[in-house]
């Protein structure tokens, strides 16, 4: 790794040369800041001024939400300065890794930036204990896997000593924005203002090309540094900072879920593209499609399983997973593709953590006996698809290359195999389906009753528990063309699935 030179770090890469020992306002905040400006001005400006500061007044009160980015409202050229900025945050903050929590500052680093702002003592820094941190933190770098501390592994030597130095002259010895503050307290300015300046010299010395091409024009644009800015810090670390405060470990179990959900996305992804491939009917493809219908596992490789889950299916499904392994050396390589993890299923079952079932897949992916007792409500939400059941009860049919289950439309195979294990299922009568509409639908019946309103709440409450929807084909009376609760309990049902999901 290149080291730049004295004269380099000093004449390119040092900070803002002042000969005052305490910043000014102008220097920590900006033109844009009015507030140290108390020379006279027109009438005009002044209602500006405080159309501004109400303005700021108003954007204190925002929250994590408020100050998110989505990417897709980024360019190309913005997202590679937000990957940028984002690493270059990361190694201000000391975070090298996702598990990293951002910390708090001390009350005695609060309490001397407060009191530099009242008067005119100088505390003083303690740039070896700085350099001592970042040194170590570069060291431990090499050894690490994470995307994060890789990236922060290849910044020159000479960017952090320019950060070091930008601390340093604003008589810092870290870099640790208050998070239990607003983002506008004077302290918290000063800490974006750091991040924006020693980023924007940063890229001029082309300290984070290895990253992404970055447009040097749009990289000086201080309004979109600070909406970056705003939406890394004041959106992702506040909320990693406040659930971490509620809850101590909670942005550990986040992250080992969202591993958990993305491997088995990954798993459902190969697993659909294999029964594609080998030509197997819709009914079979929504049997895999779904990555809830899929069992996980966690860092120690056993498998989770679905509670529920049909074994007939399961037998299928690692029948499947047994022949597209034995496939997968003959496929043409892109040369990147990940290695699959061999799992292991322990002898005594481990339940998933994510217990939520599919919603879209047949009804034959349930264990009868499982289904038959859950609650009505439930077991109609699987009565909408035009097969009902995916594969023949007899499993020496489901691989013999001469039997014909293939390739019968729907309404053949339900007529030849299908009826049969359709049997087995417990589906709602024709009087609980009437009753589930009428439940959903009771604030439509009695708009002059004086219960009105707690009969409506009581309604949405019911198809929000019960998670209905509405059932083609299924009953007749008076409630068939009434839709208006029924919409509201599925809006209800997907959001209940996508809670237990998390």
């Amino acid at each position: 790794m290149s080291s730049a030179g004295p004269s380099s770090s000093k004449n390119k890469r040092g900070p803002p040369q002042d000969s005052s020992p305490t910043p000014t306002p102008s220097q920590l905040f900006g033109a844009s800041s009015a507030h140290s400006q108390d020379t006279a001005m027109p009438p005009a400006k002044k209602q500006k001024k405080n159309k501004d500061e109400a303005a700021e007044n108003d954007s204190k009160k925002k929250t994590p939400k408020q100050y998110h980015l989505k990417k897709n409202a980024l360019t190309d050229d913005e997202q590679h300065i937000n990957t940028a900025f984002q690493t270059h945050i990361r190694l201000l903050a000391g975070l090298h890794d996702q598990t990293a929590i951002p910390r708090k500052p001390s009350e005695a680093v609060l309490a001397a930036f407060d009191e530099r702002f009242t008067t005119t003592q100088d505390y003083r820094n303690a740039t070896v204990p700085l350099c001592t941190r970042l040194i170590t933190l570069r060291n431990e770098l090499a050894n690490t896997r994470s995307t994060i501390s890789k990236r922060l592994g290849r910044i020159e030597e000479g960017a952090i000593e320019m950060i070091i130095a930008t601390l340093a002259h604003y008589h810092f010895d870290m870099w640790c924005p208050n998070l239990s503050d607003n983002a506008y307290s004077a302290y918290n300015m000063v800490h974006r203002t750091i991040a924006c300046e020693t980023f924007r010299q940063a890229v001029v010395n082309h300290d984070y090309t290895f990253i992404a091409p970055i447009n040097l024009q749009k990289a000086q644009d201080k309004k979109l540094l600070v909406q970056l800015y705003s939406s890394y810090v004041w959106s992702y670390f506040k909320t990693i900072y406040d659930k971490e405060q509620r809850n101590p470990g909670a942005h550990q179990e986040r992250l080992q879920t969202n591993k958990v959900l993305s491997r088995r996305s990954d798993l459902a992804t190969r697993r659909l593209r294999y029964v594609q491939g080998d030509g197997f009917p819709t009914a079979i493809r929504l049997l895999v499609k779904e990555p809830a219908a899929h069992s996980d596992d966690e860092d120690d490789g056993q498998i989770r399983v679905k509670t529920g889950h049909s074994a007939h299916v399961t037998r299928f499904i690692r029948e499947i997973d047994t022949k597209r392994k034995a496939w997968a050396p003959f496929q043409a390589s892109s040369g990147n593709r990940i290695k699959e993890r061999n799992c292991v299923l322990p002898a005594i079952p481990i339940p998933s953590a994510l217990p939520a079932p599919p919603t879209q897949v047949p009804i034959n992916w349930f264990d009868p006996a499982h289904f038959n007792v859950l609650p009505a409500a439930f077991r109609a939400r699987y009565m909408n698809h035009k097969r009902a059941v995916a594969l023949p009860s007899n499993y020496e049919l489901i691989f013999d290359p001469n039997s014909d289950w293939k390739g019968l439309e729907d309404d053949e195979f339900m007529e030849i195999y299908g009826n049969e294990v359709l049997k087995r299922y417990k589906l709602p009568t024709e009087q609980e389906l009437k009753n589930l509409r009428e439940a959903a639908n009771e604030d439509d019946e009695d708009e002059d009753d004086d219960e009105e309103e707690d009969d409506d709440e009581d309604a949405l409450l019911f198809a929000f528990l019960s998670g209905t929807r509405p059932i083609s084909g299924a009953g007749k009376g008076k409630d068939k063309g009434k839709d208006k609760g029924k919409g509201k309990a599925k809006a209800g049902a997907d959001q209940d699935v996508e809670m237990d999901g998390q």
